[in-house]
């Protein structure tokens, strides 16, 4: 996840920088975007044990890749904010 924290911010800057008249207005556009993921999040706990695989006990690709697609989604909506 550290490499996605990495690359991230050089996508999303040129949408997020620039003279802002009104820097809380970013803030509060971007802030139930991090609550909703909140819930995703907890949501993804709670639905985990379905995707184990009983005869192996490993988690299946697309699981992980879920995942890093979800986590890459947060991670905009908090460089959003922070940038």
């Amino acid at each position: 996840m550290t490499p996605l924290q990495i690359v991230l911010p050089l996508f999303i800057t040129k949408y997020t920088a620039g003279s802002s008249s009104d820097p809380m207005a970013l803030f509060m556009k971007a802030m139930p975007i991090r609550l909703l993921f909140g819930l995703v999040f907890a949501a993804i706990v709670q639905v985990t044990p379905s995707f184990k695989d009983p005869s192996t006990g490993a988690y299946p690709l697309s699981y992980y890749l879920t995942l890093l697609v979800i986590y890459a989604f947060h991670q905009v909506s908090v460089g959003h904010v922070t940038i």
